[in-house]
C-alpha cells in the first residue's frame, strides 16, 4: 500500500537586529547595514514509517555544536518532531555573522598568515554595540528552531516533482599558469595565464512541491556553487538566494519557499575570471560582479 505523504515549509527571517561581525574572511569586518535578509527555510516530509526535515541557512557554515544546541531547543518546543531527522545546511555567504566562537579550521590557516594581518576579533576592537558569538548564536538559534517548528506544525498532504535544469552559475576560481603554478582568484589578464585548473557544474537540481489542491508550496533547489558575489562587503547579505527568491516571490507569491542548496562546488565561485575585465568598474571592484553582475 502507498504511503502517504505530509510535506510542511517554512522561511523566517534570522537577521540579527544589531551590527555583527561578519563570517568569512582572514581580517575584522563589522556589519554596517542588511542589504538583503538572512532566512532558515525549512521543508519537513513525513510518512508513516519515516521523516526527514531539511533546514538551509544563509550562513557560512553550521558545526555539530551548533545544530545539537538548535535540536535541544526544537526538543523543547515540539516534543513530537524527530529531532534525529533534522539536516542543517549552509549557503555559505561570507556576509553573514560571525555566531559562535571557535572556528577550527579557520584557525588552523591563520597561522600562515603574513604578520599584520589578523583574523580573530578581540574585544578591545569591537564597539559595545556589535552583537558578538554570546548574544548573536542564541538569537540565530531560537529563530531556527522557530522555522523548523513552524515547518513541522504546518504539514499536509502533500506531493512532489522533480526537475532539472541549467544554469551557468559558478566558475573555477583557481588559475593556472605556465609554469604550473596555480592561484585561486588569479587573474587571467597576463600572457603566462594558462587555463583554469577545473570546470563548472551547470546543473540545477530542482524539487517542486505542493500543498493541497495542488498549490505550490515551495522548491528545493540545488547549486553547485557557494553564495560568494559579495564576499568582501561589509553588510549583512544572504548574496545571491537572496535576489534569486525575490524574483521567483515576484511570480509566486511571498509564501512561496525557496530552499537554496549549495551542492558540492570544490573551488567554484560565481565569478567569472575570464571576462571580470569586461569593464573598467569591474577590473577594479574588489567583488567583480556584485549582485547585479
Amino acid at each position: 500500500m502507498e504511503q502517504k505523504l505530509n510535506i510542511g515549509m517554512s522561511q523566517v527571517d534570522i537577521t540579527p537586529p544589531a551590527p555583527v561581525t561578519l563570517l568569512g574572511q582572514f581580517y575584522t569586518r563589522i556589519s554596517t547595514h542588511a542589504e538583503s535578509p538572512l532566512m532558515a527555510s525549512v521543508f519537513a516530509a513525513e510518512t508513516q514509517d519515516d521523516a526527514l526535515i531539511l533546514c538551509t541557512l544563509d550562513l557560512c557554515c553550521v558545526d555539530l555544536a551548533f545544530s545539537n544546541q538548535v535540536r535541544a531547543l526544537i526538543r523543547e518546543r515540539c516534543p513530537d518532531l524527530p529531532v534525529e531527522k533534522v539536516i542543517f545546511s549552509a549557503t555559505h555567504t561570507h556576509t553573514g555573522p560571525v555566531y559562535y566562537e571557535e572556528i577550527k579550521s579557520l584557525h588552523v590557516a591563520a597561522r600562515y598568515l603574513p604578520p599584520g594581518i589578523r583574523f580573530k576579533e578581540t574585544a578591545e576592537d569591537i564597539p559595545d554595540e556589535v552583537w558578538m558569538p554570546d548574544r548573536c548564536g542564541p538569537y540565530i538559534a531560537e529563530r531556527i528552531c522557530e522555522a523548523v517548528c513552524v515547518a513541522w506544525a504546518r504539514r499536509g498532504p502533500a506531493s512532489i516533482s522533480p526537475s532539472f535544469g541549467r544554469a551557468v552559475v559558478g566558475h573555477c576560481r583557481r588559475v593556472v599558469y605556465d609554469d604550473d603554478s596555480a592561484k585561486m582568484y588569479g587573474t587571467a589578464e597576463t600572457v603566462n595565464f594558462r587555463e583554469l585548473e577545473g570546470g563548472n557544474d551547470s546543473g540545477i537540481e530542482l524539487m517542486y512541491v505542493f500543498g493541497d489542491q495542488k498549490k505550490p508550496l515551495g522548491a528545493l533547489v540545488n547549486v553547485a556553487c557557494p553564495s560568494q558575489c559579495v564576499e568582501g562587503e561589509r553588510y549583512i547579505s544572504s548574496d545571491y538566494w537572496g535576489k534569486a527568491r525575490d524574483r521567483v516571490k515576484a511570480q509566486l507569491g511571498d509564501d512561496f519557499v525557496v530552499l537554496g542548496l549549495c551542492g558540492a562546488g570544490g573551488d567554484q565561485s560565481p565569478r567569472d575570471l575570464i571576462r571580470r575585465s569586461a569593464n573598467k568598474k569591474r577590473r577594479t571592484d574588489p567583488n567583480m560582479f556584485g549582485l547585479d553582475g
